[in-house]
């Protein structure tokens, strides 16, 4: 239930522009996007599998060997779940559980092997980042089991960086996992704060709760020093019992420890497809309120020196993030927005979303079939997208719009041969709007965004986006297998691949 909550009028907004809710009302209600890949994840296409994701690797392999990978790692259990989440996890306390993940995962690494075996192939990885799930919780020896299966397929001692997804409750955070980490090579831990505040924590069931003071007595220079590519924080505004006087409470505690970069994300409450949430108990902020949270928060983080990246994204000037965006590089996927050392994904584990060669894919989230697959020595390819030139250009001009905060006219037609006032006729008619709207700019050589119209990103997105223009939107869990994972069949059916 979401209620009318008085929006305190005082927070200035000089540094960042300060949203009406006028505009706030015509443009952001429609569900639409937040374009980590275009098409959106929902719309994907059940029908691709196996034999297109191995043309994709034999096609990427012949035309570009050497360009370098991300590679993602999902592990998915968490202990206990917390009421906000929309991962794709299951909770569960089972170390033997754990384990078996494992197995299953390195068995998907052994996998892929032979498809790289068969071309002779060994992919450059750049970035590796471990997610979930909680991986925070993977018992130490299942954790070597991991990285010397990982160790068989790519060169970790070239790896720029090696990120992990830390759980920092109270009762599951102790320096020397954080040193162990470090011994492996991993630089870059982030941490799942979402809020400071006892009474939302309790809300969303996030119990043990972690203070600002037990983070910040973790993370004494001894501890940030092993971890030189930096520190990350999540948070989590429009959540149960927030207030704006809670909120800046959080952001001023947040900026007492300084992260490197944050992600402030805003919680989307959708009970007909994670029925957990249904338990949720307390007032929702507004949606004006949640404006007021995401001025607030970029208010404050750019007076403290942080740069606003992308969508939802902030970052100290000395982070990869913030450079790459000054350079240019800046990428969005489903890794969020990353620096660009790499564009592609290789993904490992349940739920795990890949681009190769331009094209989609993603495995099951159901562990059982995830499993299944995996037991009959297949790939466990769910559904994927096989992308058509108009994709890629439309894709191009998305992501610039984000991620460089333009468009280049004359290179989407250098790079694609076409006239771009043509081609785009019928979008260029749309964002007249946006422009009369004070969110937009055109002229000849570009498409760019007014300070307020940063708020606006993927609203104006969603002109280009052809494919939601002519399915509609579809939530990422939306279908059969994502549907499935929810249930209690599901949920009890991947036991019986659990040794004890």
């Amino acid at each position: 239930m979401t209620t009318k909550t008085p929006v305190r009028n005082e927070i200035d907004i000089s540094m960042s522009g300060i949203v009406p809710d006028n505009l706030i009302q015509k443009y952001d209600k429609q569900k639409n996007s937040f374009y980590t890949f275009y098409p959106m994840l929902g719309l994907w296409d059940e029908k691709v599998g196996f034999s297109e994701f191995k043309s994709a690797w034999k096609s990427r392999i012949k035309e570009n060997p050497k360009e370098p990978f991300q590679l993602y790692l999902h592990f998915p259990y968490c202990p206990t779940q917390c009421v906000y989440c929309q991962c794709a996890m299951v909770a569960s306390k089972d170390i033997n559980a754990y384990s078996t993940s494992v197995d299953f995962m390195i068995k998907e690494i052994e996998i892929l092997n032979e498809i790289f075996n068969e071309y002779k192939f060994k992919p450059n990885v750049a970035e590796i980042h471990f997610g979930g799930g909680s991986p925070s919780v993977i018992p130490k020896e299942d954790f070597e089991r991991l990285f010397d299966a990982l160790g068989r397929i790519i060169d970790i001692s070239k790896v720029s960086e090696i990120a992990i997804e830390i759980d920092p409750r109270k009762d599951r955070l102790q320096k020397d996992i954080l040193r162990y980490y470090a011994s492996k090579g991993i630089n870059r831990i982030s941490f799942g704060i979402q809020d400071f505040d006892f009474a939302v924590l309790k809300a969303i069931n996030r119990a043990p709760f972690c203070s600002c003071e037990d983070i910040s007595d973790l993370l004494k220079p001894d501890i940030r020093k092993l971890f030189k590519n930096g520190i990350n924080f999540d948070l989590i505004y429009g959540m149960p019992f927030q207030t704006l006087d809670s909120w800046e409470t959080t952001m001023d505690q947040v900026l007492k420890i300084k992260p490197d970069r944050l992600a402030v994300l805003t919680y989307g409450h959708r009970p007909e497809v994670f029925p957990h949430q249904k338990v949720i108990k307390g007032t929702l902020p507004s949606d004006e309120l949640k404006n007021a949270m995401f001025n607030l928060a970029t208010n404050k983080l750019t007076r403290e020196g942080y740069e606003r990246i992308g969508i939802d994204y902030f970052a100290l000037p000395h982070d990869a993030l913030a450079i790459s965006k000054k350079n240019g590089t800046l990428c969005r996927n489903g890794l969020g927005h990353t620096p660009g050392r790499a564009h592609e994904i290789i993904g490992i584990g349940p739920s795990c979303q890949m681009i190769i060669n331009n094209n989609y894919f993603q495995n099951y989230f159901s562990l059982d079939s995830y499993y299944a697959s995996l037991e009959k020595g297949l790939t466990p390819i769910v559904r994927g997208w096989m992308s058509s030139k108009d994709d890629i250009i439309r894709r191009k001009i998305i992501f610039d719009y984000i991620n460089k905060q333009k468009v280049s006219i004359p290179e989407i037609e250098e790079m694609h041969n076409i006239n771009f006032n043509s081609y785009f006729k019928d979008e260029l008619s749309k964002l007249e709007e946006f422009v009369a709207d004070g969110i937009l700019i055109i002229n000849k050589e570009f498409i760019h965004p007014t300070t307020i119209g940063r708020f606006f990103l993927r609203q104006v997105c969603e002109v280009f986006d052809k494919v939601f223009h002519a399915k509609g939107y579809k939530h990422s869990r939306d279908y059969v297998d994502g549907r499935r994972s929810f249930t209690t069949y599901s949920k009890k059916a991947h036991k019986k691949y659990i040794q004890s």
